[in-house]
């Protein structure tokens, strides 16, 4: 591959365009010089959590989730689904993320909204979590 030449890898997302540019840029000898040009790839690439994120994350876990059961207990579902999609799910995944990220050395992105998460937990994790997009039946 001649240096100079800018090669640009279009597709929809989960096509494998990161993948095709980084084998690319391995075959030529150029793998320093490729840019990923998008503004979203670092945000989902799993990083180590800052000891201050984990306490955080962690928190508003534990001091969210008696919100959505009291929701629940009181029949107030509504209050309790909002709840639980806005924060309880978030933070919980952001925790899977980061078992995930310890398990592969923090080299991976899971996606937008998480959407490669399940090629990398367990059997057993993902019978823990209701991965449909219905709550109820």
């Amino acid at each position: 591959m001649n240096q100079g030449r800018i090669i640009v890898i279009t597709g929809a997302p989960g096509t494998g365009k990161t993948t095709t540019a980084s084998a690319v840029a391995k075959e030529s000898d150029l793998e320093k010089s490729v840019h990923m040009h998008t503004d979203d790839f670092y945000h989902y690439h799993v990083r180590k959590p800052s000891a201050r994120e984990y306490d955080d994350c962690c928190n508003e876990f534990w001091n969210v989730t008696p919100y959505v059961i009291k929701g629940l207990c009181r029949k107030e579902i509504l209050f309790a689904i909002d709840h639980f999609n806005q924060i309880v799910r978030h933070e919980l995944l952001r925790m899977i993320s980061w078992k995930v990220g310890i398990e592969t050395g923090f080299k991976l992105s899971v996606g937008k909204n998480y959407k490669f998460i399940e090629r990398y937990i367990s059997e057993g994790m993902q019978g823990t979590v209701n991965w449909s997009s219905s709550c109820y039946n």
